[in-house]
């Protein structure tokens, strides 16, 4: 609604499109850009495209189960480091560190972490994942 007015300012000759667009926190471009999208398609054209939209670079489905079912048909007891390299060697994984960490261990770590919460164990018996 803000741009709304701006422009509105902006085409009653109130305000330049360089004042408007520093009103806006934008540059000049970016207004100008902003103002032929409201033109053509109004106040939809102003919304982010991206919202709802998978990422290009989202990992596939199939070799994230494929990661957990390793993880835990054979893998259970390793450190996502050391699970990450066995997959990598043994398995012909082709997915980064982060996914395999994101997919295998944060169910784990939650596991645990409830587990320590729900018996209020601490210290010596309870293991935080690092």
């Amino acid at each position: 609604m803000r741009f709304e007015s701006l422009l509105e300012r902006h085409e009653r000759g109130e305000l330049s499109q360089v004042e408007a667009a520093e009103l806006l926190g934008m540059s000049e471009r970016t207004f100008r850009r902003w103002r032929e999208r409201y033109r053509e398609e109004g106040a939809a054209g102003l919304l982010d495209g991206r919202i709802g939209k998978a990422s290009p670079r989202r990992a596939p489905e199939s070799e994230l189960m494929r990661a957990r079912a390793l993880y835990a048909e054979m893998y259970g007891g390793f450190t996502v480091k050391h699970f990450h390299e066995k997959l990598v060697e043994r398995h012909g994984y082709k997915l980064g560190y982060t996914v395999t960490r994101c997919t295998c261990s944060a169910r784990a770590w939650c596991e645990r972490r409830r587990a320590v919460a729900r018996t209020g164990a601490s210290g010596r018996g309870a293991r935080w994942p690092g």
